[in-house]
């Protein structure tokens, strides 16, 4: 999934919509840990260009990688 699609989709999560992708789920369970290690809210991150390159970039080598083998 490209990280715009899964940006919109995560800040819709947090605006109240119910979230089906399991890749959604598991990044926004990946911000709310980031979150809770580094002091930031999950909106920071979300409206923050720097901060979600950075989520996203880990989220990316982590999840994904482990995921896709």
């Amino acid at each position: 999934m490209n990280p715009l699609e899964l940006r919109k989709q995560a800040i819709q999560f947090f605006q109240g919509i119910t979230v089906e992708n399991e890749i959604v789920k598991k990044f926004i369970d990946y911000i709310k840990a980031f979150c809770a290690e580094l002091k930031y809210t999950e909106i920071e991150v979300l409206n923050s260009d720097k901060l979600f390159d950075n989520v996203y970039h880990l989220f990316n080598v982590v999840v994904m990688k482990e995921v896709a083998v």
